[in-house]
């Protein structure tokens, strides 16, 4: 559906030679009643083409790569450019002579090691990539996404990296709260299918991540079923009573969780209803977190998963080789729907429904020191659209006068607890393509013998307006008069739940419901 990147702004040693960042992509998911290519094709809605379920069924998926922990280029007595040259030795997609001439630079590279760590390098990264998740998940976004990549942060167990793993979760999850409670579940432990942690390894508690974990790297000494080492010793960084699990290998670089896969929820609803989709455990008993070993091994051969290397002089079978020195993660997520998903799609017809759902007037005075008696609220509309031919407007029903809800002296008006209410909506079609936005105002008055009163309900003479912007697919609310760029609120098209605002957060108010309606 959409992708983008970021690199990132800081680094450090032969790292800066690298264009690290983040890649984000928009991924729609469909179920079995997914309109057909060809319906698609021709935007056809007969024939028997099912409605397809808009652009809100997808989730967003992040990869980054974060600064590496000690870089070679940052090592005391390393010869800048010999180093370079070493790296550019045999690479033949280097041009003869670039590496000769990139020498000032590596040294430059090597220069600034002093200047900066690798953990305030990842830390700033870290920033960057929140910043950029933030920019494209919308901020009341009912789908979740998903963060992995290679991290460089040890997570083998809570502890080892404790400050940098809990400032990784804050950004990851959009928070600040700098511990390492890394729960996404209301009721954690409540249901089988349900995750509990953003960090899916941590959902697998047989590891022990507390005291033991699970490592990514690969090792030195390939042990099979066995513990790290011959004599049964352990790193130091390891309780020694640590179970050794298949894949377990020796060497400290071993027993380092360098590369994560991250759930992040949906945004909390205001309403307190659960988010429109989420993801869950698969229904089957598979492990929701598999550090597989990087190979390209036949798949029936399960030697292949603990393969380490590709050279016969280590004494590995050349047909394992090994095609990464991390392993790779494996997750298998379901996507669930939990209510059925918006029909908007730009080259349909709609049509759009504003209506009022409540006002409020405490404390808000009928005429002259309350001489005229009890209030009696009406709402006018004025709608209108903007022809995609000319540009210019077309009115929309145009002004419309709603009957007045008499004799109310109650602060506060409920439309489903009074039927004067129900008049108080207005229908605008929308056939597709036709227009390029559909806007309408409602101005609040109480009915008088004479003139009646405008009660104002933002500050100066401005009137709320409600903007449906079918180039952008977004509900756009102005106070009008304002310059667009100054809108009050914002939310996409995307969403089957109705747009409700308020004009205000103090009396007097009225709120206001949205919806689009697909035309069959």
């Amino acid at each position: 559906m959409d992708q983008g990147f970021r690199i990132y702004d800081r680094c450090r040693g032969e790292d800066c030679l690298k264009p690290k960042g983040i890649q984000w992509a928009r991924l729609r998911l469909r179920g079995q009643d997914a309109i057909p290519e060809s319906c698609l094709a021709d935007r056809a809605k007969d024939g028997g083409c099912p409605p397809e379920a808009t652009d809100e069924a997808y989730v967003d998926v992040f990869n980054t790569h974060l600064q590496a922990t000690g870089p070679l280029l940052c090592n005391d007595g390393v010869d800048a450019s010999a180093f370079l040259l070493e790296l550019c030795a045999g690479n033949a997609l280097i041009p003869p002579g670039l590496c000769e001439s990139l020498s000032p630079i590596a040294k430059g590279l090597a220069s600034s090691c002093n200047v900066v760590s690798d953990e305030e390098v990842r830390q700033s990264q870290l920033e960057q990539l929140r910043e950029f998740v933030a920019s494209v998940v919308d901020e009341g976004s009912d789908q979740p996404a998903i963060l992995g990549g290679d991290y460089n942060i040890d997570g083998r167990t809570l502890t080892i990296a404790e400050e940098e793993y809990a400032g990784m979760l804050d950004d990851v999850l959009g928070r600040d709260l700098e511990t390492t409670d890394d729960l996404i579940s209301t009721a954690p432990e409540a249901f089988s299918w349900d995750i509990d942690h953003s960090d899916l390894a941590r959902e697998e508690p047989q590891y022990d991540w507390e005291r033991c974990g699970h490592g990514t790297s690969h090792g030195t000494e390939l042990q099979i079923g066995q513990n790290p080492f011959a004599d049964g010793s352990f790193p130091s960084a390891l309780d020694p009573d640590c179970p050794a699990w298949e894949c377990d290998v020796a060497g400290d670089e071993a027993h380092e969780r360098l590369d994560y896969l991250f759930v992040r929820p949906p945004a909390a609803r205001e309403d307190g209803d659960p988010p429109g989709y989420f993801l869950a455990r698969t229904l089957d008993a598979a492990p929701l977190w598999l550090p597989l070993w990087p190979t390209d091994a036949p798949d029936g051969d399960r030697s292949h998963l603990c393969a380490q290397a590709a050279t016969e002089e280590e004494g590995i079978p050349s047909d394992f080789p090994r095609i990464s020195d991390h392993r790779p993660i494996v997750t298998e997520l379901e996507f669930l729907t939990l209510r059925h998903p918006g029909r908007f799609h730009p080259a349909w017809n709609h049509t759009v429904r504003s209506r009022v759902t409540s006002v409020t007037l405490t404390n808000e005075p009928d005429c002259f020191l309350d001489l005229c008696g009890p209030r009696d609220p009406f709402v006018e509309f004025e709608g209108w659209a903007t022809d995609a031919g000319t540009g210019l407007p077309v009115p929309s029903p145009g002004i419309r006068a709603l009957a007045s809800c008499d004799n109310r002296d109650a602060g506060s008006l409920v439309a489903a607890d009074n039927e004067c209410m129900d008049p108080w909506f207005l229908t605008q079609r929308a056939p597709a393509g036709a227009y390029t936005q559909h806007s309408v105002t409602w101005r609040l008055f109480d009915s008088d013998t004479g003139f009646d009163d405008e009660i104002v309900t933002i500050d100066g003479t401005y009137h709320p307006r409600l903007q449906v912007n079918w180039d952008t697919s977004m509900f756009e609310v102005y106070a009008d008069g304002e310059v667009p760029e100054t809108a009050r609120y914002e939310a996409g098209l995307r969403t089957s739940d109705p747009l409700r605002w308020c004009s205000s957060i103090q009396s007097p108010s009225f709120c206001v419901e949205t919806s689009l309606e697909e035309q069959r």
